[in-house]
């Protein structure tokens, strides 16, 4: 399959050949929810915790005699009826992490990324080379194009670490780099930008998987 590539002025200048094991596959969409499922559940810190009756402070000692005072009985002024009492089964610290095998995560990427493609949603940007971060640049390109909602760009940052920074400014865009790409950035964009080093990157490290 065959892609345009585009400068930084947002024209087509070349074609680039993309193999059909990475941006032509059938999406499951089990899968790709299985996938997005597991990566939402392992983003989660599980530090949430409340104090139960064992672990506020206060007296054990019983507030007031059992019989004879009029008013209700009570143990301890840790119970949970109290306003400074204890919580009952309140949250507390766990680990939420769910596992998925390392081919299942390959094919949930492929088959995002095949997905987008079939939308007509994958672009491919010329390498740009800066000495100095500019974030206009990438604005007038972004502009050019009608880009302005939900942009992911693929990069490698091994070829300019000066691009990340251009485009880490602006706030429709997130930046990953192409060795960290995963399924669920993919499927969150509405359009995925990939530079050609990260293009040719992934196609090295996919190709016929």
């Amino acid at each position: 399959m065959k892609l345009k590539v585009l400068d930084i002025n947002a024209k087509e200048i070349s074609d680039i050949e993309i193999s059909d094991s990475i941006i032509k596959l059938v999406p499951n969409v089990a899968l790709l929810s299985q996938y997005v499922r597991v990566y939402l559940h392992n983003q989660r810190q599980g530090t949430s915790s409340t104090k139960n009756r064992a672990e506020v402070s206060g007296s054990g000692k019983k507030p007031w005699r059992q019989k004879g005072s009029g008013r209700a009985r009570h143990g301890q002024k840790r119970s949970p009826i109290w306003r400074t009492g204890g919580i009952v089964h309140g949250p507390q610290p766990k680990s939420w992490n769910l596992s998925i095998s390392k081919k299942l995560k390959v094919k949930a990427l492929l088959q995002s990324l095949s997905l987008r493609a079939s939308e007509n949603k994958i672009l491919i940007l010329e390498n740009v080379s800066m000495e100095t971060p500019k974030t206009k640049v990438f604005v007038e390109f972004l502009n050019k194009l009608s880009l302005n909602r939900n942009v992911l760009f693929v990069i490698d940052n091994r070829v300019n670490t000066n691009v990340f920074k251009s485009l880490n400014n602006i706030a429709c865009v997130n930046v990953e780099d192409v060795a960290n790409l995963n399924a669920y950035s993919v499927i969150s964009a509405v359009n995925v930008v990939f530079t050609e080093a990260a293009i040719q990157s992934l196609g090295t490290k996919y190709e016929a998987k």
